[in-house]
């Protein structure tokens, strides 16, 4: 038979997001539990104005003339590397840099680089080989800024052989580029920077580094969401089995989106983010009510109550979602015959 349903509509877009895979080594750690020494290699850092040490682990970086510098090709010689960077963020000066690998040329410019910044033109990662480097930035880019944010994981990776450029925060990919032909080779890594530019003229970073990491490949999105949950003290390669799932979802009005919250506590490591870390399966209880795409994000169809229930790694947990009628004009209805039995 048909029935005849109603269907709330608004503009919404789901998009999914490919990420890379390959092989990595951890190649440099930075904890600044006291100083600069790199615990895996033997790239010890040098500390610079006005960077000092809290005494909890914390490298703070005042703003205005704080940096450390690494030893030259910190990054040379790799076809791919990933970056991640524990840091609690103040107020961030446009073009500070949370780190920048590259040289600067005799005017003061950076060229043939890769950065990553949390406040210039939104929070963006880049590579490029042009002098001046801007000319040639081929970038991922979030809009928005980290001021003022604490407790944030920002991971990049760079990958050319794949084309790739990834930033994830707080271990969740939020930009990529996967057009990018710029080859780490170009890259001249005369100065290895944490908190400075490398263009002389730009501020200085304004932020709290617990730690940071340098790995040789491209991590890939499973390990950057345990290294999320983790937290910057310790490495889990292996978070061991799934021992619960919690679900959670936000009430919200027909036409509208979003992605479950589905976090794993496994044996090993807990609050992992699984839609970061794998791929959940959604189910919708009322598909009248809300349907759920394969990439796992709900769209509400009608004003009701329906169960939402994800499945991952042989446990099931579910919540319950109720949708509203929009809330303004600017949604349209219209009637809609579905075939079914």
């Amino acid at each position: 038979m048909s029935v005849l349903r109603r269907i709330y509509l608004c503009a919404c877009m789901v998009a999914a997001l490919a990420l890379p895979v390959g092989g990595q080594t951890l190649l440099h750690r930075y904890s600044f539990t006291a100083d600069a020494r790199d615990s895996v290699g033997s790239a010890n850092g040098t500390v610079a104005g006005g960077a000092t040490f809290n005494g909890s682990g914390s490298l703070v970086l005042n703003g205005t003339s704080g940096y450390v510098s690494l030893p030259a090709g910190v990054v040379s010689n790799l076809t791919a590397v990933t970056i991640e960077a524990w840091a609690d963020f103040g107020a961030i000066v446009n073009n500070s840099f949370l780190f920048g690998f590259g040289n600067t040329d005799g005017s003061g410019a950076g060229e043939s680089y890769i950065f990553c910044t949390p406040h210039g033109n939104g929070t963006r990662a880049a590579i490029t080989a042009a002098d001046p480097g801007w000319q040639g930035e081929q970038q991922a880019a979030l809009a928005g800024t980290l001021d003022n944010q604490s407790n944030v994981l920002v991971t990049t990776v760079f990958n050319p052989p794949a084309h790739f450029i990834g930033l994830y925060l707080r271990g969740v990919l939020v930009a990529s580029n996967s057009s990018v032909t710029t080859t780490m080779a170009s890259v001249n890594n005369r100065l290895s920077y944490i908190g400075r530019s490398l263009y002389s003229s730009d501020p200085y970073l304004n932020a709290s580094l617990n730690e940071f990491r340098i790995y040789s490949g491209a991590l890939g999105g499973p390990q950057i969401a345990l290294d999320a949950a983790a937290g910057p003290d310790q490495i889990i390669a292996d978070p061991g089995a799934l021992q619960s799932l919690i679900v959670a979802v936000t009430n919200m009005p027909a036409g509208g989106t979003q992605v479950p919250s589905a976090t794993g506590n496994f044996a090993n490591v807990s609050n992992v983010n699984l839609f970061a870390y794998g791929q959940p399966v959604v189910v919708s209880g009322n598909t009248n009510v809300a349907i759920a795409a394969p990439s796992g994000a709900i769209l509400a169809i009608a004003p009701g109550t329906v169960r939402i229930t994800v499945s991952y790694g042989g446990l099931t947990n579910n919540a319950s979602l109720t949708v509203t009628l929009p809330p303004n004009r600017s949604c349209s209805t219209r009637l809609e015959t579905v075939s079914g039995t």
